[in-house]
């Protein structure tokens, strides 16, 4: 007789997480849905997240764990999978948490429909809008540009069968950003177009000492990353998406310039070398605060234009 299928398999890389660990598995156990496995990879963590692992196993027998030398959370991520017997993956950080909603709501937008990618939304964001045809196209322009759509490979299923050793080869190397990298190459592993489900499906916790929290920008990483993320897109496809790629890297120029408005150190890199020559070669509409951003090398006119969008941006907010 042929064992019914696990409809969904959850991955969570535990890592130096002991003190989260428990409530994050909770939350998947106490979900409406009930047809789905854990999978909790212990990723040589130093402290006590694999004996936590394990205790947690025995409550349960939906439980799983693996243990493995550390690799990183993207290999973490990878084991888990490799693993898992649903027809629906769906990663969760192990210092995260899961609503109780969360699969049900998923699951539900999958059945009967074409699609090999379901996501909602993190607990408190306001839900983006939509046209009313969003196909596959525009998931993608919006993944690579960082709008609409979450960078974290959180907060959504993920169709099994379309889940290749490449989305996983990324190099550590990669200590910032290894999220979008993944959704990127998740986007093109697929035509269909993806169902999006305005539900709080996901509670992201901000863990001071995660590696998004613990690593700064700088124009030599964000050169490298622009490489990486162009070999994560076909490309045939290079033209059609460059709008998205160059909007995008604007954006650790801004954070940069946000915080330090008087450091013009930026301007003679690499990184922002390619970009102007990109912007130039596609004929990018460039705004006068992009421009500024990337142009100005009087650091005295560049920091007050950057104060001044500062305070025009709080202005705004407070008016909103």
């Amino acid at each position: 007789m042929e064992t019914t299928k696990i409809k969904i398999s959850v991955i969570v890389p535990c890592y130096k997480v002991e003190q989260f660990l428990e409530n994050c598995v909770n939350s998947i156990l106490s979900s409406t849905f009930k047809d789905f496995e854990i999978i909790l990879v212990d990723d040589g963590s130093p402290d006590k997240s694999g004996e936590l692992a394990d205790e947690l196993a025995k409550r349960d027998s939906r439980i799983t764990v693996i243990h493995k030398q550390n690799g990183g959370v993207v290999k973490a991520r990878e084991t888990g999978v490799e693993a898992a017997q649903g027809e629906w993956i769906t990663l969760v950080d192990s210092d995260d948490s899961i609503t109780p909603n969360a699969l049900e709501d998923l699951y539900n937008a999958s059945v009967g429909k074409d699609t090999d990618i379901v996501l909602g939304f993190p607990v408190g964001m306001k839900f983006p809008q939509f046209p009313e045809k969003y196909g596959i196209e525009e998931y993608r322009s919006d993944i690579i540009s960082g709008t609409r759509i979450q960078a974290a490979p959180w907060g959504r299923l993920i169709r099994k069968s379309i889940i290749t050793p490449f989305l996983f080869d990324i190099p550590r190397k990669v200590r910032l950003g290894d999220d979008m990298i993944f959704n990127i190459r998740c986007a093109f592993a697929t035509d269909k177009a993806p169902v999006i489900v305005n539900s709080y499906v996901y509670d992201y916790f901000t863990n001071d000492e995660s590696i998004t929290n613990t690593n700064k920008r700088d124009p030599e990483y964000e050169q490298y990353f622009h490489v990486m993320r162009m070999k994560s897109i076909p490309q045939s496809e290079h033209e059609k998406y460059m709008d998205a790629i160059i909007s995008d890297r604007f954006h650790p120029i801004q954070q940069w310039s946000y915080h330090n408005p008087f450091d013009i150190s930026w301007l003679g890199s690499e990184f922002v070398s390619t970009l102007k020559d990109d912007i130039k070669k596609y004929n990018y509409p460039i705004s006068l605060k992009q421009r500024v951003l990337i142009t100005t090398n009087s650091f005295i006119i560049r920091g007050l234009f950057v104060l001044w969008f500062r305070l025009f941006g709080f202005i705004k907010r407070k008016v909103l």
